[in-house]
């Protein structure tokens, strides 16, 4: 997509890769894509590696990501956006032992994310996970309630959080510089588990504040958070 240009349909732009070569999705500075019911970017891979690099903004429909990414095997996804990103869920990637860059420590995402009604930024992998954003928004989403160990439950791809972030084998390094607010669920969270596999869907739920998550588990967490909201909790690691 060149130009300062403007795509709008069911769904903004839908990719399906069934080989397992490369998949680049990218846009112009001043375009706009545009999911009228669908994601803004719908984009699915079969184990190449899937890169989204979006200069423009990307809008979702109500009951849909605003970028949508899913690769298999040992797929990575790598995702950088320098416009206002929005949705039901702001930005989603899973793959399976793949790693996953959302942004990059030397050029973060400079647009908002928003999250009408799940996780702000959502990432699933058995592998490596690097979150490197701006400000991130989401309100709704589904709430949760902890354990006895403090891990919050049910855990799912719905969970209102800022940002969600779950790996069950590899490190998380997560750098937000600039306000991360949550929904029902919270700020941050990110852990090694495995959770319930789904769409991001609408949730009725209201926003609610969270107790801090201890036993993180995480390798490595970057904070420098400029500003967080009250109910951002950050990520200790622990041993």
């Amino acid at each position: 997509m060149t130009g300062a240009s403007t795509v709008s349909g069911e769904t903004g732009i839908s990719v399906v890769n069934g080989s397992t070569g490369a998949v680049t999705v990218s846009s112009a500075a001043g375009s706009h894509v545009i999911g009228r019911d669908g994601s803004g970017v719908d984009a699915r891979a079969n184990g190449g590696l899937l890169t989204i690099a979006m200069a423009g903004s990307v809008t979702g429909g109500e009951e849909s990501a605003g970028i949508y990414t899913e690769n298999q095997n040992s797929g990575g996804i790598d995702i950088n956006v320098d416009g206002a990103v929005a949705g039901q869920t702001g930005i989603f990637a899973r793959t399976g032992t793949g790693a996953i860059n959302i942004g990059t420590l030397l050029d973060r995402s400079t647009g908002p994310i928003t999250a009408a009604g799940g996780p702000g930024v959502y990432a699933e992998t058995a592998g490596n996970i690097g979150i490197h954003v701006g400000a991130v928004s989401a309100t709704g989403g589904d709430p949760v309630t902890f354990d006895a160990d403090r891990h919050p439950t049910p855990l799912s791809s719905q969970s209102g959080y800022g940002i969600l972030a779950l790996s069950s084998a590899g490190t998380v390094t997560i750098d937000a510089n600039g306000l991360v607010s949550g929904g029902a669920a919270g700020g941050i969270y990110a852990r090694r588990q495995r959770v319930t596999r789904s769409r991001p869907t609408p949730s009725a739920a209201t926003s609610a504040s969270s107790p801090p998550a201890r036993s993180m588990r995480l390798s490595s967490v970057s904070r420098r958070t400029t500003a967080m909201a009250a109910r951002s909790r950050s990520c200790p690691a622990a041993a």
